[in-house]
């Protein structure tokens, strides 16, 4: 320590906690604690513009001058709230600079706020559905772009039940859950009246203190893979229609005679088909259609050749009789109707669907 500081001026700033200078009457530095010796060798080189204006504001006006300033150090900025205090006993002149290292508290929210900014820029571009529920199940949280045609305030404050087909089907249901949760593969209602097909990631919120009893709701995400279902259920449906026609072809093939091929034609498109029966037409040589072959039951079914009148070219046409719900299609030798294939299952088993 410089001759001049006496022992007064050593307890002066031997109890700060921080980086603490004391300033001669001259401007010049006399003395400094052991964190302010870099501020003191920054102060005797001049590098400090800020500082050495807050010392002759305070030396001016007798009181004191506070200001957060920035120092450039060969390791990056360093941010100090300084406050430079008039030495008032004894009245000599000399003022006390005290200064509070702030870099890394500046650091660290630069970083949150980054962090933040960062995250939510991902969830607002983000085609995922993020969410939060409450204790009750009911959203708090939607991102922005909503979901399911819904928009986030449409969302926020219902039951996340309520968009869920069959919600009791889930054990746990993953917008409750307790644990943590992957991949759980679920079906919502759309706004539309459609549904999506969601992949749900989700994870339970407790309270700070970690009790896991202290359920306070979840939180997760939903991807959309509606889009990749309907096409492996497409892909599938085409591959099983290409088993069955492929078993038909074959069955077809392995005989000799004409008639005995429509027999099995016949037979293998009703069990394919998991049908009832099937019938195949051709056009008589009298006029009208001639049964050609058939398969299975055929009670109840002596109509259905009057039925078919009028069938058109590219026509598949859905017919009831009877109890038997009936599935009928025109056959073509050189782009002209030749006869017509027809099968029957019970009407109480539903509709045909399109692979059929």
């Amino acid at each position: 320590s410089p001759s001049a500081a006496s022992t007064d001026d050593v307890k002066l700033i031997a109890g700060y906690a921080g980086p603490a200078v004391l300033i001669g009457a001259d401007g010049k530095p006399m003395l400094s604690n052991a964190k302010g010796a870099g501020l003191e060798r920054a102060l005797e080189g001049g590098a400090v513009a800020d500082v050495q204006a807050l010392i002759d504001k305070a030396r001016e006006s007798g009181s004191i001058a506070g200001a957060t300033v920035s120092i450039a150090t060969s390791r990056g900025d360093l941010i100090l709230d300084i406050a430079a205090l008039p030495v008032t006993v004894p009245s000599d002149g000399k003022i006390l600079v005290l200064a509070r290292d702030l870099t890394m508290e500046r650091n660290l929210r630069t970083t949150l706020v980054e962090s933040r900014q960062r995250y939510k820029d991902l969830v607002e571009i983000s085609n995922d559905f993020s969410w939060e529920v409450d204790t009750e199940g009911k959203f708090v949280f939607v991102s922005p772009k909503g979901a399911l045609g819904y928009t986030p305030d449409e969302m926020i404050g219902r039951a996340a039940r309520d968009f869920v087909i069959d919600p009791d089907d889930f054990t746990p249901f993953p917008f409750t859950t307790a644990r943590r949760l992957e991949n759980v593969e679920m079906w919502l209602k759309r706004v539309d009246g459609g549904t999506s097909c969601m992949v749900v990631t989700a994870m339970p919120l407790t309270r700070a203190d970690g009790d896991a009893d202290a359920w306070t709701g979840c939180r997760g995400v939903c991807r959309d893979v509606t889009e990749e279902r309907e096409s492996e259920a497409a892909l599938a449906r085409a591959r099983h229609r290409e088993q069955l026609l492929n078993y038909i072809v074959n069955q077809v093939r392995d005989e000799i005679e004409p008639h005995d091929m429509l027999s099995a034609a016949a037979t293998a498109l009703a069990r394919a088909l998991g049908a009832a029966g099937c019938r195949i037409f051709r056009n008589s040589e009298r006029g009208g259609l001639a049964v050609a072959a058939e398969f299975g039951n055929v009670k109840g079914l002596d109509e259905l050749r009057e039925e078919l009148d009028g069938l058109k070219s590219t026509e598949v046409r859905a017919l009831n009789i009877a109890n038997w719900a009936i599935l009928a299609t025109p056959t073509h030798y050189r782009s002209e109707i030749n006869g017509a294939i027809t099968m029957w299952k019970p009407a109480g088993q539903g509709g045909w669907d399109d692979d059929h």
